[in-house]
Formats: structure tokens, C-alpha cells, sequence
């Protein structure tokens, strides 16, 4: 557990730097992917705390957060859009996503994961950001990797779409296969870290292309 603190934090704490660095140069969706980027890493510091030194159960927060951080993940993905009908579709599955939650936390309890919800968030994020990648324009024959919109759905699309089979079977593992289940933990360690590292990338590649305008108007 503590090492995957640890991974997670580093990996976050990188975005973080970067994202700082380059802060005055991302438009409104990266800013708020940046804030995203911040309070995640909040919500673990905090949710260590309650578990490390307080010694209670964190589930509930967790539960919690992932209520507010499924508007933060795909917020970006709204202001990026270009249609309206996409945006209204977006706006839609957000909105559900409160029942779903509701419904869960009634069913189970909140101090048992909220996987039903979870997968609901998963799939939302993936339609949005799928759609994003199709709305974007960014199939225009400039390179994908050249483009910070590239980065970003990657970021979601392999960590969400990669965590709904492990959300999906996480509790009969745990309770029927605890080796399988350490071994897919620790896969979602490494997604995890991917998934900011390719947000840091983001970050910089706004920082980086912006500079370029600059030096390209003194030139002129």
C-alpha cells in the first residue's frame, strides 16, 4: 500500500511541476486538468492519513471523492468539444452519474467500494473522451503524439477503459483468488502512473508550442 502511495504521489507530484511551470500557457481545460492533477493528490494524502495514522476505514472517503473527481476527469473533454450536442450528451451521463452513485451507496453501504458506480464512471469517461478524439480534429495528418489532446484522452482512455475489467471482478477476486487479485493491483500501479505521466506530457507540450508562437512573432 505504501509503495503504491508512493508511485502514485511521484507520479502526480511530476504532473504537478510541470503543469506549474507551463501554468500560464494551458488553456481553461488543461487548467483544470492541472487542478484535477492537485486535488487527486489531496485526496490521497488525505485518505493515507484516515488510513495510516488514524487507523479507520478510508472507503468512505474514497467513495466520496470519486463523486466530485468524474466532473473534474471530464470537464476538460466539454470545454474541448466543438458540438453542442455532444456537449449536452456529455452534461447527461454526468448529470446520471449522481443516481448511480446513490443507488450504489443505498445498496451496499458506503464503506464497501463503489464498484457499480465506478464502472458507470469508467464507461462515461471513455464515451466522452472517444468522442473527443473524433471531435477534436486531431486526425488532420499532423502527428498524434505532437498534439496535447492526444495526450489527454490517452491518459483516460487506457486508465479508465483498463480499469473496468478489474473493477468488475475485483471483489470475487480478492475474495476467491488473492494472487490474481495482487497481480492486476499492481497493473492498476502502473496505470495509474501512466495516466499522469501522459497528462504531464500534455502540459508540456502546450508549454512548449506556445513558446514557439512567441519566438515565432519576435521573429517576425
Amino acid at each position: 500500500m505504501q509503495l503504491f502511495f508512493f508511485i502514485i504521489f511521484s507520479a502526480k507530484i511530476l504532473g504537478i511541476i510541470i503543469g506549474a511551470y507551463h501554468f500560464k500557457h494551458l488553456s481553461s481545460p488543461y487548467r483544470v486538468l492541472y487542478f484535477q492533477v492537485w486535488i487527486a493528490l489531496m485526496a490521497e494524502i488525505a485518505g493515507a492519513y484516515i488510513g495510516l495514522v488514524l487507523s479507520q476505514h478510508n472507503i468512505w472517503f474514497f467513495n466520496s471523492y470519486l463523486l466530485i473527481e468524474i466532473w473534474l476527469v471530464c470537464t476538460p473533454a466539454l470545454l474541448l468539444y466543438t458540438s453542442k450536442k455532444l456537449k449536452l450528451l456529455a452534461l447527461l451521463l454526468l448529470s446520471s452519474s449522481a443516481l448511480v452513485w446513490l443507488l450504489n451507496v443505498y445498496q451496499k453501504g458506503i464503506h464497501v467500494p463503489a464498484n457499480l458506480y465506478f464502472l458507470y464512471y469508467c464507461i462515461t469517461v471513455l464515451i466522452i473522451y472517444l468522442l473527443l478524439l473524433f471531435n477534436s480534429g486531431i486526425f488532420n495528418g499532423k502527428k498524434l503524439v505532437a498534439q496535447p489532446v492526444f495526450w489527454i484522452a490517452l491518459s483516460a482512455l487506457l486508465y479508465f477503459g483498463c480499469m473496468i475489467p478489474y473493477k468488475g471482478f475485483e471483489l470475487y477476486l480478492f475474495a476467491n483468488d488473492m494472487e490474481l487479485a495482487r497481480t492486476l493491483f499492481n497493473i492498476n500501479i502502473g496505470l495509474g502512473m501512466l495516466r499522469y505521466l501522459f497528462l504531464a506530457v500534455s502540459f508540456f507540450l502546450l508549454g512548449k508550442g506556445a513558446k514557439k508562437n512567441i519566438l515565432a512573432k519576435h521573429a517576425d
